[in-house]
């Protein structure tokens, strides 16, 4: 009789101690190529959202060889929210859970890069010459953003720079439209531009 009164005790206590593990779990790798980071350290935090005075840091690790990370506990965290941090990147606040999965891309090898592009009128007809850029940067968060310039006149000579942010290979899309003595003529062109540190392109015409 008194190991089933044991048995009946235990048996829940048991259960109840596996159902209030926490695992935070997940990988970390370097934002443009997808490559596993390893052997980076990597914090998990808890706290409130959007609300860094009230965040704490929990416990910490070394990145295995294939990026990944493991936190385990005994017991559910007792904040609302947690998230994980490495090297100042951080993954989004994810609400209390039992287990749950969280991910960091770093952007360790994003570099900024400027495209100094030149435009020149060097055989003009009459101050109607005109130029319409269209300047595409199909890499970047915004795959459709345009950036357009249009010049008027025969001694057209000006440099602009632009910033081409994004992974590599760092394509720029340029198309533009050329008119002298009412007649216009089309052209285009991909510009690749080096991860970091300035690119040109001259537009003659």
């Amino acid at each position: 009789m008194k190991k089933i009164l044991l048995l009946l005790i235990f048996v829940p206590l048991l259960f109840s101690c596996t159902k209030s593990n926490t695992r935070v779990y997940g990988k970390v790798t370097e934002g443009c190529s997808g490559a596993p980071v390893g052997g980076w350290n990597v914090e998990l935090w808890t706290g409130e959202k959007n609300s860094s005075k009230n965040s704490a840091l929990k416990n910490s690790m070394k990145t295995y060889s294939d990026g990944s990370f493991d936190f385990s506990f005994h017991a559910l965290l007792t904040d609302n929210h947690y998230f994980v941090r490495c090297n100042g990147y951080q993954s989004d606040y994810i609400s209390k859970k039992t287990s749950q999965e969280l991910n960091v891309q770093l952007s360790s090898n994003i570099q900024t890069s400027n495209l100094l592009l030149s435009t020149k009128n060097i055989s003009p007809y009459d101050n109607n010459d005109s130029i319409y850029i269209d300047f595409v940067r199909p890499n970047t968060n915004y795959p459709t953003f345009h950036m357009q310039f249009i010049y008027k006149g025969s001694s057209v000579e000006t440099t602009n720079s632009i910033i081409v942010n994004g992974c590599p290979p760092k394509l720029v899309n340029l198309s533009w439209a050329v008119t002298k003595n009412h007649i216009t003529t089309n052209f285009t062109s991909t510009v690749t531009c080096t991860n970091g540190g300035n690119s040109t392109f001259q537009i003659n015409y």
